[in-house]
């Protein structure tokens, strides 16, 4: 039953671990889309919030 039990918190800490990993990507994911949105408007004086122009522009530098 111990073995069991240790399996099972073992499982637990890497889903812990996974779930943290997973939430700091995403994380720097969301920096990372920020400041190309920023990095947009500031070279186009278009915002972020003209959703075509912003669109083209992100599919473009994903390209890359």
């Amino acid at each position: 039953m111990r073995g069991m039990e240790r399996r099972k918190a073992q499982r637990m800490s890497v889903r812990f671990l996974c779930e943290k990993e997973a939430r700091r990507l995403a994380a720097l994911h969301m920096r990372r889309f920020w400041a190309r949105g920023a990095f947009f408007r500031d070279r186009t004086g278009v915002s972020a919030s003209d959703p075509a122009a912003f669109a083209a522009f992100i599919l473009s530098a994903s390209s890359h």
